[in-house]
């Protein structure tokens, strides 16, 4: 088929349809068609333009077919049954966009209703689709999609000057990888999914977003350098009970990350071998998690559970969060741009920051930390225990002091320090009560050889101590 008006060719192997079909066009120009049967398409090779190709093994359609278009234009179509391509591609050369999909699946209804001033479209039913690939030089982007499984119900009512859309249902999507090449860099997702409702609404002056949803991630992950250097990685990412009134108010029960770790180590005996980063918990928990314009960000609590920290300096003397800190600056661009826009952007905002509250932060088993320094003659290391860490109190918007419990073990020694900081008050303001009991002073031998010029060949530290400033001054 040959259109040279329009410059498009299409080209099919095999065109078959088998069921019945009706048409009708009375004297008012009233147009109808109805039809119900199945339609194949197979072979399919469009062209347009020598700029957009679409080239698929099958497209078919099963079902019914109701369409109306008046003399005046009004527009009224049902359709309801199932519709399904193989092995899709699209191409645009313009755009340098193509796109291509294994299979897609969808079955339900569709209803759509249009007129001068307003259209309405109605869908319920599933949508399945596999070996999702979208590439763009252009964009410096690379998707790979395994599998993504909607099953619900859409609605889009498109007036003059206002679009809604309304979505329910769940969505199950597996295997997901995003990359841009040229930044080195990937973002990987095993299993996503999500269920709840999204309400958008869209006018001329602004953009409305309300929702209540579920959603769960397996396996996340973000890397870079061709999958070498971890940024960020979480076995598994709950969100519970999102509620989202607009987009400057969110609120969830709960967020919970589970096998979390930052950052990449090097290979060191002296640490376990399971660590992943140099930050590393076995859960991070937020409750009653809430974010306004007018109020800022508030936690209840934010639970810490194996916790394992490395604190590691190398051998150049450079602490190993920063190579997380140049990755990021690569990603993100030219530095001085950035700088440029981050000025700009701060003389726009007002001076006061962001309020954020947190009512309790704690560990709810046992951490350790690990402290290294390979930039010194001789390596020293540092293993502390933290059996009891919490902090209760925070609020940006309040001098009032936070209220600090700390238990922790290095070797044989214990300390224990309670008390309080008023960490928002510009004095920093505090009053700690510190008891160090059987603490070996020969670790830090060097240490003190470089402040006080002896060595330490023995001899432990027993300390108890209260120590309080007051509008900055020391008592």
């Amino acid at each position: 088929l040959k259109l040279p008006e329009a410059d498009m060719t299409l080209i099919a192997e095999k065109v078959k349809w088998d069921g019945n079909l009706d048409l009708t066009v009375d004297q008012a120009k009233h147009f109808q068609m109805k039809a119900d049967g199945d339609f194949n398409l197979s072979g399919a090779d469009l062209k347009l333009e020598n700029k957009l190709g679409v080239l698929a093994d099958t497209i078919a359609w099963q079902g019914d077919i109701d369409v109306n278009l008046s003399s005046e234009r009004q527009l009224v179509s049902q359709l309801n049954g199932k519709f399904t391509t193989a092995n899709f591609q699209f191409n645009s050369q313009e755009q340098d966009i193509s796109l291509s999909n294994t299979m897609l699946n969808w079955q339900g209804d569709l209803n759509v209703k249009q007129n001068a001033n307003q259209l309405e479209i109605t869908a319920n039913g599933k949508l399945s689709n596999e070996g999702h690939n979208l590439s763009s030089p252009t964009l410096d982007l690379n998707l790979v999609n395994q599998s993504l499984d909607w099953q619900g119900s859409l609605n889009v009512d498109k007036k003059t000057d206002q679009l809604e859309i309304a979505a329910q249902g769940k969505l199950i999507n597996g295997g997901l990888n995003l990359s841009r090449p040229t930044q080195q860099v990937n973002l990987a997702n095993q299993t996503m999914n999500w269920q709840g409702d999204v309400n958008v609404a869209i006018d001329n002056q602004s953009v409305g977003l309300q929702s209540a949803s579920q959603l769960k991630l397996d396996d996340f992950s973000i890397m870079a350098s061709g999958d070498i250097e971890r940024l960020i990685e979480i076995k598994q990412v709950r969100l519970d009970d999102v509620v989202l009134a607009s987009l400057e108010d969110v609120k969830a029960q709960n967020v919970s990350l589970k096998g979390l770790s930052v950052g990449n180590l090097p290979k060191l005996s002296d640490i376990p071998e399971n660590l992943a980063g140099f930050a590393n918990y076995d859960e991070l928990l937020f409750e009653s998690l809430a974010f306004s314009s007018k109020e800022g960000l508030s936690v209840n609590r934010i639970a810490q559970a194996g916790v394992q920290h490395v604190v590691l300096k190398d051998e150049s003397g450079e602490w190993i969060f920063f190579s997380v800190l140049r990755t990021i600056n690569r990603i993100t661009g030219n530095k001085q741009q950035r700088e440029e826009e981050t000025k700009q952007a701060s003389e726009q905002v007002s001076e006061e920051a962001m309020a954020f509250s947190i009512e309790t932060v704690e560990t709810v088993d046992a951490g350790i930390i690990y402290y290294i320094d390979q930039s010194l003659p001789e390596k020293f290391i540092q293993k502390v225990m933290i059996d009891k860490f919490k902090v209760t109190g925070i609020n940006s918007k309040s001098t009032k002091p936070s209220q600090l419990e700390l238990l922790a073990r290095i070797g044989d020694a214990k300390a224990k320090v309670n008390g309080s900081i008023a960490l928002f008050d510009k004095n920093r303001d505090f009053d700690f009560t510190t008891n160090v009991d059987a603490l070996s002073l020969l670790p830090y031998s060097y240490f003190m050889e470089k402040s006080l010029g002896y060595e330490v060949d023995s001899g432990s530290l027993i300390a108890k101590g209260t120590y309080k400033a007051r509008d900055a001054v020391l008592e």
